[in-house]
């Protein structure tokens, strides 16, 4: 039973790396199968964008219950005040770059999970043909064959490895799942501080807003810088890596 549950997971797998999203795949005689495998392990960045959605709503919904803007019946912006051009900037900046980290996390992952079952179907394909490769009686006009897939399954399991050590998908994916969650917190922090505070009325009132949203842009700021950084550290570590497992540095 367990082997027939690992023999689906793992087809799916291979049908989602190989095949296009659902709503991306043509009508065809696979599509089925497409959607299947993705229902099993749907996209979760777009979970991620209805939650930042989801913030600005309640943003928005602030502003326009406080007259900081107004929209007419098809939602479509009429007028705005400059706290709430101002609260637009980071708030949109968020939202974008959630959805943007959520689907890099979604491929890193497809790469690892992609690199994984290459790994094991290689690994697989490797033992058998060692084995096959010593019993020449029942190979025979195979056997030339086979002694050359028993060398090539070896190195191609090295290359994947190779490639799975420069990409490196697994530190990839926890380094964007940190950033992630650090714009997740700042993102709730802005919605939980603006919806929690009662409607100015005052001019003191409002500039008290306007230096809170300086605070969230430089956090804002701040968080990319460090994004940034992660990022290059994860290049060269990734071709230091490589480097070092292929012998080129000596």
């Amino acid at each position: 039973m367990g082997a027939l549950a690992l023999f689906i997971l793992g087809s799916a797998a291979i049908i989602r790396n190989v095949a296009p999203e659902p709503d991306a795949e043509a009508s065809t005689v696979f599509s089925r199968a497409v959607v299947w495998a993705w229902s099993l392990n749907p996209p979760a960045w777009l979970d991620e964008q209805r939650a930042a959605r989801a913030t600005n709503v309640a943003i928005r919904s602030w502003s326009i219950n406080c007259g900081f803007v107004s929209i007419d019946a098809n939602e479509k912006l009429l007028s705005s005040s400059p706290i709430y051009d101002r609260l637009r900037s980071p708030a949109d900046a968020l939202f974008y770059e959630r959805s943007g980290l959520a689907r890099e996390a979604d491929n890193n992952f497809s790469v690892l999970e992609w690199a994984t079952i290459a790994s094991i179907l290689i690994g697989l394909a490797t033992t058998v043909f060692a084995g096959l490769r010593s019993d020449d009686e029942a190979l025979g006009s195979w056997k030339r064959t086979v002694s050359i897939l028993a060398i090539v399954f070896p190195a191609l399991g090295t290359a994947v490895a190779a490639c799975a050590a420069f990409y490196g998908p697994r530190e990839q994916l926890l380094r964007v799942s940190q950033s992630l969650v650090a714009l997740q917190q700042l993102h709730t922090e802005m919605q939980n501080g603006l919806t929690h505070t009662p409607c100015p009325t005052t001019e003191e009132e409002r500039h008290s807003i306007l230096q809170r949203l300086d605070g969230w842009e430089d956090k804002l700021i701040r968080e990319r810088r460090e994004n940034t950084a992660a990022r290059l550290a994860a290049i060269a570590k990734a071709t230091d890596t490589t480097t070092t497992s292929t012998g080129l540095s000596h």
